[in-house]
């Protein structure tokens, strides 16, 4: 009678032990096909990049530009190809695409071209500002900053929309500008696996 308690006591054991073998094996498994699951790899022309965390990739036919939207807030980073010197006129037409996709459907904003005395944010840098744009009550900011990667001029930035409705043309009018947090932290983030850097992350 006791030998077969004991037998019985050992089975169980044994059994108790398999089934957590096979779940510690299993958790451990799925760790890794999470993370790569997790990071979103984009490629405009020939440059690739990482996604940043808390963004996602937007479909889009426009090979040299992708656009990835925030999931929570209205806010989008963009990184495309200039084919065109970047000026004024370049600049405009961009944020009225991104304005676009950002508020699908929405156009006719008027935009304004603000230069920066800012610290750069890489060694490749060779331009950067920020472009103010309205439309009635709505508001949008576009930051950018050009750098040269692979003998191309690369356009990286972010544009979201700020304050209510009441708000809307002081934000224009006033000389200052508006930020981001998720906005900004994800654009050093977007640079820094565009040009390869690693000290330009905060």
């Amino acid at each position: 009678m006791n030998q077969k308690c004991l037998r019985r006591l050992l089975v169980i054991l044994l059994f108790g032990m398999f089934l957590i073998f096979s779940l510690g094996s299993g958790s451990i498994a799925q760790g890794p096909s999470q993370g790569v699951g997790d990071t979103q790899l984009a490629e405009v022309g020939t440059v690739k990049f990482v996604v940043p965390a808390g963004f996602q990739l937007q479909p889009s036919q426009n090979r040299k530009l992708a656009f990835m939207r925030n999931r929570s807030e209205p806010v989008g980073l963009f990184v495309t190809i200039a084919e065109h010197q970047v000026n004024n006129e370049y600049l405009t037409r961009l944020s009225s695409n991104l304005a676009t996709r950002l508020h699908s459907g929405e156009d006719s904003f008027r935009w304004k071209v603000l230069g920066t005395l800012e610290a750069r944010l890489s060694r490749y840098q060779t331009d950067r500002g920020t472009i103010k744009g309205l439309k009635g009550k709505t508001f949008v900011q576009v930051d950018y900053v050009v750098v040269k990667v692979q003998d191309k001029d690369i356009v990286i930035g972010s544009v979201a929309q700020f304050g209510e409705e009441r708000t809307a043309t002081l934000l224009f009018d006033v000389e200052g500008k508006e930020y981001s947090v998720p906005g900004w932290q994800a654009l050093f983030q977007l640079i820094s696996s565009v040009t390869g850097e690693k000290d330009n992350v905060p």
